[in-house]
């Protein structure tokens, strides 16, 4: 009999389909934390993350979740938000714990990372039309129609959206916002060119320059707590 790895206590639908504007050929990203089994947390294997295709999912083990969050990067501290009932595939109350808590995670390195996420997202559209070739068919078929990666165009506007929101509301609203995702929706629609998606970008920037410098978050993170947090959920896990 297989040994187990690990223990999901978590596991969300992330990507198009939880910010709101998947379309119907959108994929399902599932993402997700797990406690790794006790023959691994205190033996000599170490597990981090599994990744799998067809479902698209991602787990991370409850240590690998809370380092990258402690950064502040966007992909998974959205995890510790998405609370939409139909978004939410697993959730245990060890979950919860940690979900209570994620206020502690918010502070000025998002200023640094959601804005860092959009511009590698201004380095994917190709205004020209031309396509890098590992990218897939219908991404190419929509710069050849819109001359630009649109996809990549809406995601950069929600990574600053998301950043505003964040920093202003301590939250993260899965759907988008009313306003916000019609704006996303737009964009990836092609209703919007390639200059006006780099104005909203550039507009949006200058926002969060001026909510930074205003901003009372903490500069970094209490590490003694989050590692607290930590200490008490293997506790709880392991005893």
């Amino acid at each position: 009999m297989m040994q187990e790895t690990y223990k999901p206590i978590l596991k969300v639908i992330t990507g198009s389909r939880a910010y709101g504007f998947s379309r119907p050929d959108s994929d399902t990203d599932i993402r997700g934390i797990a406690m790794p089994s006790r023959e691994i947390f205190f033996g000599l294997q170490n597990f981090e993350m599994h990744e799998q295709k067809e479902p698209d999912e991602t787990i991370y083990s409850l240590n690998k979740f809370v380092n990258f969050a402690i950064n502040g990067n966007p992909n998974i501290l959205e995890l510790l938000f998405i609370d939409n009932p139909d978004l939410v595939q697993l959730e245990t109350s060890e979950a919860m714990f940690l979900r209570s808590y994620k206020e502690a995670f918010i502070t000025k390195r998002i200023f640094t990372t959601y804005v860092g996420y959009a511009k590698a997202q201004l380095h994917k559209i190709k205004a020209d039309g031309n396509c890098a070739p590992e990218m897939k068919s219908r991404r190419a078929e929509d710069i050849a129609k819109n001359g630009f990666d649109t996809k990549a165009a809406t995601h950069l506007v929600r990574l600053m959206f998301q950043a505003r929101e964040l920093t202003l509301d301590k939250n993260i609203s899965f759907p988008m916002r009313p306003n916000e995702l019609f704006i996303c929706k737009s964009i990836r629609n092609g209703k919007h060119s390639f200059d006006e998606v780099k104005e909203i970008f550039e507009w949006a920037l200058d926002e969060l320059r001026i909510i930074e410098a205003s901003s009372a978050l903490p500069e970094k993170p209490d590490f003694a707590r989050i590692n607290d947090i930590v200490i008490e959920m293997n506790t709880r896990w392991y005893k």
